[in-house]
C-alpha cells in the first residue's frame, strides 16, 4: 500500500482512486481473481505438458498471453486486448505451437553440407517485442538458454523428422513426447 505525498500527487496529477481493500478481504480485489486463475492455469499447462518447474515463468507469461488473447465472459465476452486497444488481435501465433512442444529451429551461421542448419528446441513462447508478429521464443536443449526465433517449425511431424540434427536418442528423437500403445 502507498500513501506517501507523492503517490497521492501522482494520483491526483492523473485523475486516479485511491481506493485499499480490507485486509484479509482478498474478494474486495477483483485483480486477485484474476491472478488466482493465472496461477491455475500456468500449474495446468506444466503438468499437462510436463515441462520442468523452472520454465514456471514462460509458463506463467504465456497463459497471460492467451488470455488477454482470447474472450472473457467477465467482459461480455469481449477479447481484453481488444477493449484496451480498440483494434482486434491477430491470433495466428497461438494456433502455431503447444507450450513446450519439440520444435526446430533455423540457424543462422554459415557451415559445411554435412551439418544441419537447424537445431531442436522447445517452443516457450511469443516472442511479443522481437521480430514480427511470429516471433518466438525457443528453448535450446544444449545450452538451456532462450532464444528468440521466426523462423521455427514442428518436430512433432515424423514425416518431417531433420536427421541431422544430433540427439540424445540417435534413433527415436523426442521419444519422451510420443504416446505408448
Amino acid at each position: 500500500m502507498e500513501i506517501s505525498k507523492k503517490v497521492q500527487d501522482i494520483l491526483r496529477h492523473l485523475v486516479i482512486d485511491s481506493w485499499q481493500s480490507e485486509p484479509h478481504q482478498q474478494h474486495q480485489n477483483y485483480a486477485e481473481r484474476r491472478y488466482q486463475d493465472v496461477k491455475r492455469l500456468t500449474s495446468k499447462l506444466l503438468d499437462w505438458t510436463g515441462a520442468p518447474i523452472s520454465l514456471w515463468f514462460e509458463a506463467m507469461s504465456y497463459v497471460c498471453y492467451v488470455t488477454n488473447m482470447t474472450a472473457n465472459a467477465s467482459i461480455d465476452y469481449a477479447i481484453p486486448i481488444q477493449k484496451l486497444t480498440g483494434s482486434t488481435p491477430d491470433i495466428s501465433p497461438i494456433l502455431q505451437f503447444v507450450f513446450y512442444e519439440p520444435v526446430y529451429y533455423r540457424v543462422h551461421k554459415p557451415g559445411f553440407f554435412s551439418e544441419s542448419r537447424e537445431l531442436s528446441g522447445q517452443f516457450v513462447g511469443i516472442a511479443e517485442n522481437v521480430g514480427h508478429a511470429l516471433s518466438y521464443k525457443i528453448l535450446n536443449e544444449k545450452t538451456a538458454i532462450i532464444i528468440f526465433c521466426s523462423v521455427v517449425r514442428s518436430a512433432m511431424d515424423t514425416a518431417f523428422h531433420n536427421r541431422k540434427v544430433p540427439t540424445d536418442q540417435d534413433s527415436e528423437p523426442f521419444a519422451l513426447f510420443k504416446i505408448k500403445n
